[in-house]
């Protein structure tokens, strides 16, 4: 099995949600007899640069496109000076590429010109319950967050731009068949302009073609992002088709560091 062959992952979690957030498959661990603990629900996590689809949709949403320019070059903000994981810089890079490949200083420096304010705005708008930070490091997934809530969000790209509320019960039945319940209404309404989570269902294709994301390639259309934390604490793969919204997560639960493990690799594969 794909955690077999990453041994640094003691755990590894799932959700896959219809388009309507209906959860199809939820694995909380590797071994529900060793541990009940739910890495879906519980785990608060932090999701790295599966975070970026709120920065660059709150970038959209407030004029930027993907063909944008901006320069992949190192920034300092008091003190702080995020690197991207391949340690170099790529000069001037479309926003459409940025995204693709997971440049960290491209992601921050949109961050801060719209404002993070609005990032987190975004990011609660789409479903996000979980605190976020007001600072700059927010650009880079540092708030945690759990996977359940991150997939959900995804989710409303998945429907162009329409709200979900996740659930997991669709209808009760008796043993004679009478219906005894029957869940009604999909979601909150829209959330994104169709147009906007059209952009960003194609940036998100190009990560799967051509960017990080190339591990998830399959043989039909389909769109993700990858994330992995710091010192790859965690890595993640939150991607769809036409019908499926999936999430993976990889870690330890005592976060310790993983050897070879991003959300390119494992995550994406899975």
């Amino acid at each position: 099995t794909i955690t077999e062959n990453y041994p640094s992952a003691d755990q590894s979690a799932l959700v896959a949600l219809n388009i309507n957030g209906g959860v199809i498959a939820m694995v909380g661990g590797r071994d529900y007899g060793d541990s009940q603990f739910n890495r879906v629900t519980q785990a608060q996590r932090q999701p790295g640069s599966a975070f970026k689809i709120f920065v660059y949709l709150a970038g959209l949403y407030y004029g930027y496109s993907p063909e944008d320019l901006m320069v992949d070059s190192e920034i300092n903000i008091n003190g702080w000076s995020p690197k991207n994981y391949k340690k170099d810089y790529m000069g001037e890079i479309s926003l459409n590429e940025a995204f693709s490949k997971s440049i960290n200083t491209v992601a921050v420096k949109l961050s801060e010109k719209i404002g993070r304010e609005k990032v987190i705005d975004m990011a609660k708008s789409m479903g996000v319950t979980s605190p976020l930070m007001n600072s700059p490091s927010v650009a880079l997934g540092a708030s945690e967050v759990n996977l359940l809530e991150l997939t959900s969000a995804y989710n409303v790209v998945a429907k162009n731009g329409e709200g979900v509320f996740v659930h997991g019960i669709r209808s009760i039945e008796n043993t004679s068949g009478e219906v005894l319940f029957m869940r009604k209404g999909e979601g909150p309404g829209r959330v994104l302009n169709p147009d906007l989570s059209k952009i960003m269902m194609s940036m998100m294709e190009t990560t799967i073609n051509t960017g990080t994301g190339k591990n998830a390639k399959i043989d039909r259309p389909a769109a993700g992002k990858t994330g992995t934390s710091q010192s790859l604490r965690d890595a993640w793969f939150i991607g769809f088709t036409s019908d499926v919204v999936t999430g993976v997560w990889f870690g330890n639960d005592d976060d310790s560091p993983m050897k070879n493990i991003t959300g390119g690799t494992a995550p994406a594969i899975l």
